[in-house]
């Protein structure tokens, strides 16, 4: 893989995982019968960090640290994944959750102190909701309803009720 591996998800759908390189802006697709690397998506940001992966497996994620944007990629392209889009966010995007039913991501944004609750089918940032200083992780429970926090700067996991959200 890339230099300084960060982050690693696994795409079921396709049968790939997906490596975030942290030092060279890389991510890495690993082919999970194969377990070789079959491509690298170059250019993906600074600092790729945080994944997530579309319910369908059809678009992989990516939360560029500093470069503090969502790199969007079709990656259930045969031949070739593609970016679709760059999602301007808050300061320092570091870990991405995305809901089970597909329609809302959420972006720890280490620099703000914030969750970012994206709408995936406009790609539109709905609203920055404060959790307090270095949120470094989220995560989402099974039914999607509760959202996870790590906010490191407090040393708590903070609880938060998506139905409540945006």
């Amino acid at each position: 893989v890339g230099k300084t591996p960060a982050e690693v998800i696994v795409n079921s759908a396709r049968s790939e995982v997906y490596v975030a390189n942290l030092a060279d802006g890389s991510v890495d697709i690993i082919d999970m019968v194969r377990k070789t690397v079959i491509d690298t998506l170059l250019n993906v940001g600074t600092k790729p960090n945080g994944m997530a992966i579309s319910p369908d497996g059809s678009q992989l994620y990516v939360a560029n640290f500093d470069s503090n944007d969502i790199a969007v990629f079709n990656v259930s392209n045969l031949t070739k994944p593609q970016l679709l889009n760059r999602l301007s966010v808050g300061n320092n995007p570091i870990d991405l959750a995305m809901k089970p039913d597909g329609s809302r991501l959420y972006v720890a944004h280490y620099g703000d102190g914030t969750i970012g609750v994206i709408d995936t089918v406009s790609s539109k940032l709905l609203k920055n909701i404060s959790v307090g200083p270095q949120p470094t992780n989220v995560n989402l429970s099974a039914d999607g309803k509760r959202l996870y926090v790590v906010v490191g700067g407090e040393n708590v996991i903070k609880v938060l009720d998506t139905q409540q959200l945006p």
